[in-house]
Order: structure tokens, then C-alpha cells, then sequence
């Protein structure tokens, strides 16, 4: 319109121009064509705001399914996610029972997890689906609701699928291990009632067998101790054979172990070994029975030599005190401050089999006589005549003497045991060997 109205005004200028006589009435008036303008803008106004709201309704609507899209993928891959973490944390955790029903029990979370999968798979299905849609209708790959792709979920699920089938190998493992030692349980319960039965016969079989003669009861204890030589063996072979450790078989059918059996075979062991030592004793006191009775002598020797070691007077031999006696009559014990020697524990089996703590008078009478050692302690005569040559026939000894000639541990000895010589005109530390001699062989 713009341009029509300025050809005209030239044209109407180039008229007026090659005609010099015109005259101003004859000039032709050219009008801009505002009613034209004026109708043309309001034609095109109305055009341009009918395609406005066309194109801002196609944005609402383009902006609508968008973001529809965008929340429905973040929804379903923020519910995928959780579940995947679920199963990771279920995962997680070791693989362990106790029992059986302990290890049959885990496959039901691992089913539950393994059907749960094939639900989540189609759900992987429809988020790919809406990723697809998202890429072609829209063009656009960034979501505003999550930062996980498509991409990520699936490398997830793959890794999901791997977890759950290493996890259902290793429960179908523990359940066999299970079974196995739930087989083992049950031959560990039949063979273990068996054996302890077998050594709780043994043991009141030994225990009922203190009366009669000693040969005959020598010679039941030498067969039990084969016999348990045997349950011994039959422990080692049940041990080999199940292949498990000595303690998983405490159950609610029997509280024994391979180790709480060993310990009672243990035990009854060592019974019968010292109940055998005893008739062993008796089968050597019948020997020298006959001595004995005709020979008063010894006995009385061999009491005195019990007085003599019995330093407190307390009628009993200390260990410590036995010790000393048996070194001084020659035995090989070890050393004296030592009550663990092997050789002194073998005789203590002897002597003391209950582990009393002390010997009495007659143990040891019997373990002397059994022995065929005789006391090497001198006569009261012969210790009152030794006195009498230290003290140049004196009546008393002085401490300083008794160290000189016996030594220090003889002369704490003998304070202790040595009454003080009391009578006018002798030292006040002088020591009554006469009174010593009678109390040791009264």
C-alpha cells in the first residue's frame, strides 16, 4: 500500500513538472489510503492473534504431554531403583544357617526377589518406551526429574539378574551342606549314644569290682582298659569318617561331642590305670605279707621314718614332705621344690589315687613294704651316739654346730623340731638331742 501511494505522488510531480502552465487547481490531490491501512492491519491483527493462541494452546499442550513423560519415567525409574537396592542389600548379607529348616528358610526371600524380577523386566519395558517417545516425538534426552538414563537402569537390571542368580547358587550350597550334616547329625547321635554307653558300662564295671582277690580283679580292669582301647579307636574312625568338626553335633537329641567323649575316655583311662596300680600294690603286699608280719623290725623302722619326715607332727606326709622321704631313701623323684615330676605323679598314682594331698601312715607302710626299700635311716642309738661325738659327750648340741656339721636346712630343721635344753650353767640357744631322739622313735 506504501509503495502505491508513492507512485502516485511521482506521478502526479512529473505531470506537474513537464506541464509549466499548470495551475494549481488542476493538480490532482492524492490522499494517503488510511482507511485501507486501517483495514488491512486490523485483517492481518486478526490473523496473527488467531495464530497466536494456536501456537501458545500447541505449547500448553506440547509443555503438558512433555512434562507428563518426564515425571511418569522419573516415577517408574525412582520406584525401580528402590527395589534394586532392596535386592542389593538382601544380597549383602552372607549366606549362613545352623539347621536345615535355617537353610530351607532362605529361599523364600530369594523367590519372592526372583518373581519380583520378571514384574520389574516389563517395567523396564515401559521406561524404555517412554524414553523412546521422549527422543522422537520431542527431541530431547535430559530429564528434570532424575538424573538416572535409561542406559543406567538397564545396566542395573542386568546387574540385579546376576546378584540373584549367584545368590540362589549359594543357597542351593548351603542347603546341601546342611543336608550333609544333618545325615552326619543323625549317625553322630546313633554312634555317640552308643560309645557313651559302652563307656558308662566299662565305668561301673571297673568301679563294682572292689571286693575279691587282686589277680582277679588285675585281670577284669586289664580287659576293660583293651575294651576302651577300642572306644578310643572307634572315636578316631567316627571323626575320619563324618569329616566335621568335633563340636557342631550338639543338638536337642544328644549332648555329646567327639570332644566331651575323648574327655570321659580320658577319664575312665586314667581310673582304670590307677585302679590296676592298686591291685597291683595289693598283688605286691600279699607278697611280702608274710615278711612283714615276721619282721616287727622293719615295721617299726619304717614308722620311724615316717615320724621323722613328718616334720609338723600332723600324722601325715605332706607331698613335700613324702618327697623328701622318698630322696632320702634313694628314689628317683626329681627335684624337691617340684611336685609335677613325672616319676614322683607315678608313684603318687600309687600311693594317694584319690589326690588326697597327703599320705597316711599306712600308704605308707604298704607303698614301703611294696617297694622292697628299707629305711635308710639310722637306729636311735646309732643318732645319739653321732650327737654325742659332735658334742664331745655333752647333753645338749649348740645351733652353731648342728650348722657346721649339718648344714642350714638341717639346722632349721632341727629348731623347729628340737626341745631347748633347760638346766643351770648351759647356753640359752643349746639344743636337747636326747628328747629330740625319743619324740622321732617313741
Amino acid at each position: 500500500i506504501n509503495a502505491e501511494y508513492g507512485d502516485a505522488l511521482f506521478r502526479e510531480a512529473d505531470r506537474i513538472r513537464s506541464n509549466p502552465r499548470i495551475i494549481l487547481e488542476d493538480v490532482i490531490p492524492i490522499e494517503p489510503p488510511l482507511e485501507r491501512l486501517a483495514e488491512c492491519f486490523e485483517e492481518l491483527q486478526n490473523k496473527g492473534n488467531d495464530t497466536l493462541h494456536k501456537i501458545l494452546d500447541n505449547i500448553s499442550l506440547f509443555e503438558n504431554v512433555l512434562d507428563k513423560k518426564f515425571f511418569e519415567f522419573s516415577t517408574l525409574v525412582s520406584d525401580l531403583r528402590r527395589w534394586v537396592e532392596e535386592v542389593e542389600e538382601y544380597c549383602t548379607d552372607g549366606i549362613f544357617s545352623y539347621t536345615l529348616e535355617e537353610a530351607e528358610k532362605l529361599r523364600g526371600p530369594a523367590e519372592i526377589f526372583r518373581d519380583e524380577y520378571e514384574d520389574k523386566v516389563r517395567v523396564l519395558d515401559e521406561i524404555s518406551e517412554i524414553d523412546s517417545s521422549i527422543r522422537d516425538e520431542f527431541g530431547l534426552q535430559l530429564n528434570p526429574y532424575t538424573w538416572v538414563s535409561c542406559q543406567k537402569v538397564d545396566i542395573m537390571m542386568r546387574s540385579v539378574d546376576n546378584r540373584l542368580r549367584k545368590q540362589h547358587y549359594s543357597i542351593g550350597n548351603e542347603i546341601n551342606r546342611q543336608e550333609t550334616n544333618d545325615r552326619n547329625k543323625r549317625q553322630f547321635v546313633q554312634y555317640s549314644n552308643q560309645i557313651h554307653q559302652t563307656i558308662d558300662d566299662l565305668r561301673h564295671q571297673c568301679l563294682d569290682i572292689d571286693e575279691g582277690y587282686a589277680e582277679e580283679k588285675k585281670s577284669i580292669l586289664t580287659k576293660s582298659l583293651a575294651e576302651l582301647q577300642k572306644v578310643k579307636g572307634s572315636l578316631s574312625t567316627l571323626q575320619d569318617k563324618l569329616g566335621v568338626d568335633i563340636d557342631i553335633f550338639v543338638t536337642d537329641i544328644t549332648d555329646h561331642t567327639i570332644r566331651s567323649l575323648e574327655h570321659e575316655v580320658q577319664t575312665l583311662e586314667n581310673l582304670i590305670k590307677a585302679l590296676i596300680n592298686r591291685a597291683e600294690q595289693e598283688l605286691s603286699l600279699q607278697d611280702v605279707t608274710d615278711v612283714a608280719m615276721k619282721s616287727p623290725e622293719e615295721l617299726t623302722e619304717i614308722r620311724s621314718s615316717f615320724h621323722f619326715f613328718d616334720e609338723d607332727k600332723s600324722q601325715r606326709l605332706e607331698y613335700d614332705e613324702f618327697k623328701k622321704a622318698l630322696k632320702a631313701l634313694g628314689f628317683d623323684v626329681g627335684p624337691e621344690t617340684s611336685m609335677i615330676d613325672p616319676k614322683f605323679q607315678a608313684i603318687l598314682d600309687i600311693v594317694d589315687i584319690n589326690r588326697t594331698g597327703y599320705i597316711s601312715m599306712d600308704d605308707y607302710v604298704h607303698f614301703m613294704l611294696m617297694s622292697g626299700r628299707k629305711s635308710s635311716l639310722p637306729t636311735k642309738a646309732e643318732i645319739l651316739k653321732a650327737f654325742r661325738e659332735l658334742t664331745h659327750d655333752r647333753d645338749y648340741i649348740l645351733p652353731s654346730e648342728i650348722r657346721e656339721h649339718l648344714g642350714s636346712q638341717m639346722l632349721d630343721y632341727c629348731k623347729r623340731n628340737m626341745p631347748r635344753m633347760r638346766a643351770r650353767g648351759v647356753p640359752q640357744d643349746a639344743l636337747d638331742y636326747s628328747k629330740f631322739c625319743d619324740a622321732i622313735y617313741k
